[in-house]
């Protein structure tokens, strides 16, 4: 019994240290928006840069045309529903 009380007492201490650590993301991004936008804007872009690096591979437009036309040529049967036949006329 110990084991299972260690484990539930370790899960609601990270718990409690995720729930701290994004408060205290959340109040220094509030403060730079009042005190400094610009500073915050751009951490908040060189975050997003880290998720979505510029070398990241982009489709051309040929691949992006292919694959929204075969997307929306292929035929869809929906069930008899009432607000389809209703938004078809």
């Amino acid at each position: 019994m110990d084991g299972d009380h260690l484990k539930q007492n370790l899960a609601a201490k990270a718990a409690r240290l995720k729930r701290y650590v994004e408060s205290k993301k959340r109040r220094q991004h509030n403060n730079l928006f009042e005190n400094n936008e610009r500073a915050l804007y751009k951490k908040l872009n060189i975050n997003e840069r880290k998720h979505n690096p510029p070398d990241a591979e982009t489709p051309d437009a040929a691949k992006i045309m292919r694959y929204w036309n075969e997307l929306w040529s292929t035929p869809v049967t929906h069930a008899n529903i009432k607000w389809i036949r209703t938004r078809r006329r």
